[in-house]
């Protein structure tokens, strides 16, 4: 599916951008797939204009929302 020197690591998982801002014609935008291995975990972070949304493909995950943690 993909090619092993696509992807970027990050701590706690790996990415690969799909399409960027410059594939959509849309300054700041881009679809990027993200890997989270079991057991991992991604540190709390911010976005100040972006919208994240979650697959959860097996097992459970929590998602940290502001102060309240969602068990998915």
């Amino acid at each position: 599916m993909t090619n092993e020197n696509d992807w970027i690591k990050g701590e706690g998982y790996r990415k690969k951008v799909l399409y960027d801002e410059g594939d959509l014609s849309s300054e700041g935008v881009r679809i990027q797939y993200v890997e989270v291995d079991a057991g991992d975990r991604v540190s709390p972070h911010y976005h100040k204009a972006q919208t994240e949304v979650y697959n959860v493909q097996r097992g459970k995950a929590i998602l940290g929302i502001d102060d309240v943690d969602y068990e998915v």
